[in-house]
């Protein structure tokens, strides 16, 4: 999500600080790091608001830890983002990294009225 709110970044923390990450794709308890890599791999965006949440979450969790929470949330992210790092990626991602910022890569959803 590119504009995260607290409640969001807060889902996210705890998902980290419950669930450990794990190389093994078939562990359903966990997030799944090569799973990670392949989809943020192949999608530039995808990447990029992730990378950008990741840093969001580093804040919060300096802000205001889980105390007890049975995974290193800060441990966790660095995880993340070395599976980012060594991800390959595809020419798709590659050619838009070229592109950055300067062209909008990401999609507002409009207010839904109740």
């Amino acid at each position: 999500m590119w504009e995260i709110n607290h409640k969001d970044l807060g889902d996210a923390l705890c998902l980290l600080a419950d669930h450990p990450v794990s190389e093994n794709d078939s562990d359903a308890e966990a997030v799944s790091l090569p799973r990670l890599g392949r989809v943020l791999g192949a999608d530039w965006g995808f990447c990029h608001t992730t990378e950008r949440n990741l840093g969001r979450l580093e804040e919060l969790w300096a802000e205001s830890p889980l105390h007890g929470a049975p995974c290193n949330v800060p441990e966790q992210i660095a995880s993340v983002r070395a599976a980012i790092d060594n991800a390959p990626k595809s020419m798709a991602w590659r050619m838009r990294s070229r592109v950055g910022e300067r062209v909008r890569w990401y999609e507002t959803p409009e207010e839904v009225g109740h």
